[in-house]
Order: C-alpha cells, then sequence, then structure tokens
C-alpha cells in the first residue's frame, strides 16, 4: 500500500494515518504520560507567542485596510466586534469543542481557508462574483460536498479493500 493509500481513511474514520506508526515524542524522548498541574512556563512562553503573532497579523491587517480606504474607524469597530465575537464564541463553545477530534477541526479550517483564498484569487483576477460577497456561502458548500464526498470515498474504497480475500 502506498504512502497516502491509508492515510485519508484513517483520518475520516477518527484513527491515526497509516503512515504514522511510530511515536513522534518518543523519537524525540518526549513523555506526556507526567501529569503536570499548576502554571507551565513552557506553555505560556508558546501561547504567548502565538497570541502575539496572531495580533501582529490582526494589527498588520488593519493598517493595511485603514490606511487603503481612509476608513480608520470601520476598520478599527470590525476588529473589535471580531475580537469580541471570538471571545464570545469560544467561550459558548468550549465545551463542545473540547469533543471534536482535531482532525475535524483541521478540516474546518482547511474548508474555510480554501474557501476565502478562492474568493479573493477571484477578487484579484477581477472576476464578478454572481452573489457578490455571499458568494463565499456558495464556496463554503462547494468545499464542504467536496471534502463530504471524499471522505464518503474513502470509507467505502476501505471497506472494500478490506472484504477483498487475501
Amino acid at each position: 500500500m502506498g504512502l497516502g493509500q491509508k492515510s485519508g481513511t484513517a483520518q475520516a474514520s477518527g484513527r491515526r494515518a497509516g503512515w504514522l506508526d511510530d511515536d513522534p515524542l518518543a523519537a524525540e524522548a518526549i513523555s506526556l504520560e507526567t501529569e503536570q498541574r499548576g502554571f507551565s512556563t513552557a506553555n505560556f512562553i508558546v501561547m504567548t507567542k502565538s497570541a502575539a503573532l496572531e495580533a501582529f497579523e490582526i494589527a498588520v491587517i488593519a493598517i493595511t485596510l485603514g490606511t487603503a480606504s481612509n476608513a480608520w474607524r470601520e476598520v478599527l469597530g470590525a476588529v473589535g466586534v471580531a475580537g469580541v465575537g471570538s471571545v464570545v464564541l469560544v467561550v459558548a463553545l468550549h465545551a463542545y469543542l473540547l469533543k471534536v477530534p482535531d482532525v475535524f477541526i483541521k478540516l474546518g479550517t482547511g474548508i474555510l481557508l480554501s474557501a476565502l483564498g478562492t474568493f479573493w484569487l477571484g477578487e484579484g483576477l477581477g472576476w464578478d462574483w454572481p452573489l457578490g460577497d455571499w458568494a463565499i456561502l456558495g464556496l463554503l458548500g462547494l468545499f464542504s460536498l467536496i471534502a463530504a464526498l471524499s471522505i464518503f470515498w474513502l470509507r467505502r474504497r476501505d471497506q472494500e479493500t478490506a472484504s477483498l480475500p487475501g
């Protein structure tokens, strides 16, 4: 079986990909078995750097949009609404999101990035989208449908392969 043949099916069914048989943490002599309670300096540094990087990205985008459109109030208001909205969503969905397998969170992120990237590519090329900005929802639906069909096809192929003799 080739490198990518089992990986898609494994991820679609929530199992670890077949080509990831070796434990990458064990190869680096890292153990997650120890239960650590309280403050973790390493986690704090990593999360602080991640948050700072995201804040810097938002600042660059806001400054670019504010400078290009000369609409600072609207840009800063949108950044504030997005920040508050993100916090509210995370707090409201926190317990649910802990139960969702990370592969589906990654899939959703990939679908969102693909839809927005396709829309912005079209905008950059000067395309007139049929529904304007609402075309993003159509792209989200299209990419979600493609992902669902791919998962269905991979699961079915895996079941057919498993039922073959030998």
